[in-house]
């Protein structure tokens, strides 16, 4: 009777537990949800009025640092680190003053000060050891958005589990249709693409047998096989809102 009893009363403090991370979770994701609708426009954050409103970003990133990953189903465990990265690259450039360009401050991406679930990580190892060849998503090129102009528009919404695959799938094609990010020139039969093309072609061409078949396969109108595959210059200007 007594086993009985101790293993009802462990499933149940099991349970309990499992209520409350997933409860966590959910408010992590609706919480990132309303801080990006706040201070994202058009892919651009609006900086200046976080610096005399930072209580709504620490309390995200205690969350990010009270967070229990392997306690996260695949999916949710995913969109956390998605979110992760965007919040703590949104922090670092708040808590370091970057004034112009994440690339004015030496080590940006490598400085190990995001704890999650009692490791501390930098931005390279979020993405680099947690989800690039964990999840092998090549889509995630154009969620992850690294403070710059030049990178994907950070979305003004929280990237969530039941959403996920819609969300990248979303995030891709606006990118690889906006002719600020790849740049078609009918008249010299060219498409210079972004230099994320050349640092990660190994992830594209993992999905694809061409950069410009993978490219295509998200474009609403194909770029001609015939046309000439150049990159342009990676902007590094900060993404910050013009008031």
């Amino acid at each position: 009777m007594y086993r009985i009893v101790f293993s009802l009363t462990l499933l149940l403090l099991i349970f309990q537990v499992s209520i409350a991370q997933n409860y966590e979770a959910e408010r992590f994701f609706n919480e990132t949800n309303a801080f990006l609708s706040s201070y994202v426009k058009d892919g651009r954050v609006d900086y200046n009025k976080l610096q005399n409103e930072q209580e709504d970003l620490n309390s995200l990133m205690d969350m990010i640092s009270n967070s229990k990953l392997l306690s996260l189903s695949d999916d949710e465990r995913k969109a956390f680190l998605i979110n992760t990265y965007n919040i703590a690259t949104i922090h670092a450039i708040i808590e370091l003053d970057v004034p112009e360009s994440p690339l004015r401050v030496e080590g940006f991406w490598d400085r190990k000060n995001i704890q999650i679930d009692n490791q501390i990580y930098s931005l390279n190892e979020i993405e680099k050891d947690l989800l690039l060849p964990v999840y092998n998503d090549s889509r995630l090129h154009f969620a992850l958005v690294c403070a710059a102009i030049g990178c994907p528009k950070l979305q003004s919404y929280a990237y969530r589990p039941e959403e996920l695959d819609s969300q990248l799938e979303n995030v891709t094609i606006e990118a690889l249709n906006d002719s600020k990010f790849t740049q078609v020139n009918h008249e010299e039969e060219s498409v210079a693409l972004s230099e994320i093309f050349t640092w990660y072609e190994r992830d594209f061409l993992q999905e694809s047998e061409s950069i410009l078949s993978y490219v295509n396969s998200f474009r609403r109108t194909p770029i001609p096989d015939s046309y000439k595959v150049t990159s342009y210059s990676y902007d590094w200007s900060l993404n910050i809102q013009e008031n």
